[in-house]
């Protein structure tokens, strides 16, 4: 392994293309020196010197290739790789994404020290395979790939939010490894044609934007996992990381031999990752063709799993119809691997919002956080999911610290922070967050949505309004962002065009699923209490997901005192809060 190491060594430092191209143009000088010299009747003598310099100037070529490399700056000393013994430096404000002040940095810019030497982002694959119909494709060999490397325990890996937003950016590798806190890129691109492949992969320091090795990939479309495998035996090279058994066993076994199946689950994940009701939907769609072609396809019947849940905790779907979908998925793929992380924190997921099994769902998380450490989101819907309802606010923040280092650039995660700080009470903090967020990430709903109940419980209800209806309009009119919306109105006094709303959603509920939680708020702040307890009972009914929020939403604190709502409490919560 060391005597490999070493010539990967040499050939990232680009000492054997030094070696080749002096020993090249060494051979013209001399053959040059060997017609002219005579020409010119200079002594013998002065060939065998020319010969003579060329044989001692190669070493030193060598040398230099070693020390040196020249760049687009001029002439920089090559940086060293840190070896196996080494450890990163201490984590330091910018890494955990978090300023003195407790607001997080959506956009950390880390300092080479502080860099983890095995830190990866894989950058968007290029789709080279004709026309927008194979964006799907690309995207998802660029998502499989991280999902091989998260697995690897001595990686730190960007997860795919973050990485996705440089897609068709022209940035150096010197910047989205600082903006990403990365010391190596991986990018490539990827052509698909009549069966088959061509995956073209290059890795980069990041640091010193030097490649340490490329390779071009040709074969058949049943092989892209051994592609995707020995592409991280490279990295895992090429970083002087070692794998541990398991996860060269696990690099070893292909998901799916079903060219088909893994077509569907691409196309599958692709639409999860839009998260509108529709692009759920189709994923939903997609997703049960690939575990049809393949009922052993773990990943598809995870994917599965995931976009049932998302349905549930978005409000698209009423939480009986999918969760129980969601459930059986993931205790399917985990019957075929019981260490995915994405459906053991799918499976966690159902058991905290969904069955109120508090306990469970913690040793869940916890499982696929052993899993899988690089998995974000397992981090991440811990904290949201099960540390934030039950008011255990410090861990969630240390959990959306884990969250945030891996997914820097993810506003879902960014915007996480502020939830705590509404739900702590820290209303002003919240707000502050929300329009750091918003700076970088205008277009984000969430943000808009959690700035709104910030304003409103500071008592800035005209503010609030403003805020929700930039929420109501970037979610195309979404039952939380109606709610909110009301909500403010009713507090700033325009009852009249708050009871307009509620009548709106009543009349969405003749239709489809409206969560009961949040016309209970609503009710709440109309001073209607009977109508919120009712509309409680009615949530606690059909499992609404953000009945999660019941003891920490300050809107319900309300209710604090009526021994109806400690009968609701008990029932969501039990003593877990």
């Amino acid at each position: 392994m060391r005597i490999s190491r070493f010539f990967s060594e040499l050939s990232r430092r680009h000492v054997f293309r030094v070696a080749a191209a002096y020993a090249i143009v060494a051979w013209i000088l001399i053959q040059v020196a060997d017609i002219t010299f005579p020409v010119f009747a200079l002594p013998d003598w002065s060939l065998r010197l020319v010969v003579i310099l060329a044989l001692l100037g190669f070493p030193v070529a060598v040398i230099l290739a070693w020390a040196y490399d020249m760049t687009s700056t001029g002439l920089e000393r090559t940086s060293a790789q840190v070896g196996a013994d080494d450890k990163p430096a201490e984590k330091g404000v910018a890494e955990t994404g978090r300023s003195a002040a407790g607001v997080p940095a959506p956009h950390p810019l880390l300092v080479t020290a502080d860099r983890d030497p095995r830190s990866i982002a894989v950058m968007p694959f290029v789709n080279l395979g004709g026309g927008s119909e194979n964006e799907y494709f690309s995207d998802g060999i660029t998502e499989d790939l991280i999902a091989n490397l998260a697995r690897a325990a001595c990686f730190k890996v960007i997860s795919r939010t973050s990485i996705m937003q440089y897609k068709g950016q022209d940035k150096s590798a010197r910047q989205i490894g600082r903006e990403l806190g990365v010391a190596t890129l991986l990018e490539g691109s990827v052509r698909r044609a009549d069966g088959q492949v061509r995956i073209v992969a290059q890795l980069i320091d990041a640091r010193s934007d030097h490649h340490m090795w490329a390779e071009t990939y040709d074969r058949k479309l049943e092989d892209i996992f051994e592609i995707q495998a020995d592409v991280a035996r490279r990295i895992a090279d090429s970083l002087q990381a070692e794998l541990s058994p398991r996860e060269e066993e696990q690099l070893s076994l292909a998901p799916t031999r079903n060219p088909a199946a893994y077509d569907f689950y691409l196309r599958g994940r692709h639409e999860w990752n839009h998260r509108s009701s529709a692009s759920l939907a189709r994923s939903v769609a997609q997703l049960k063709r690939a575990v049809g072609a393949d009922p052993s396809f773990a990943l598809a019947l995870a994917g599965l799993a995931d976009s049932y849940l998302t349905l549930g905790i978005y409000g698209a779907n009423a939480p009986h119809d999918v969760m129980p979908l969601a459930k059986t998925a993931a205790e399917k793929a985990l019957a075929i691997d019981d260490e995915q992380a994405e459906a053991l924190t799918a499976l966690a997921t159902v058991r905290s919002i969904y069955e109120w099994d508090w306990v469970g769902a913690e040793s869940g998380y916890e499982q696929a956080i052993s899993a899988g450490p690089n998995y974000s989101r397992a981090h991440h819907w811990l904290a949201t999911n099960l540390l934030v309802p039950l008011g255990r606010f410090d861990e969630a923040r240390a959990s959306l610290e884990r969250a945030q280092d891996l997914d820097p650039l993810a506003p879902t995660i960014s915007v996480s922070f502020a939830v705590i700080d509404f739900f702590e009470g820290r209303f002003a903090d919240a707000t502050k967050t929300c329009r750091s967020i918003l700076e970088s990430s205008p277009d984000f709903w969430l943000t808009h949505f959690f700035n709104g109940w910030s304003l409103l419980e500071g008592g800035q209800a005209e503010e609030a309004i403003a805020a929700f209806e930039s929420a109501r309009d970037l979610s195309l009119s979404s039952v939380d962002a109606l709610t909110g919306l009301a909500c403010a109105q009713a507090v700033a006094g325009r009852t009249d065009e708050a009871r307009q709303v509620l009548e709106q959603l009543l009349e969405r509920a003749e239709r489809s699923y409206v969560s009961p939680a949040g016309l209970a708020r609503l009710h709440v702040i109309l001073g209607e209490r009977e109508a919120a307890i009712s509309r409680l009972e009615e949530a606690v009914e059909v499992r609404a997901a953000d009945l999660a929020w019941l003891a920490v939403h300050p809107t319900f604190q309300k209710l604090a005192d009526d021994p109806r709502f400690e009968v609701i409490r008990q029932k969501v919560f039990g003593s877990s809060t």
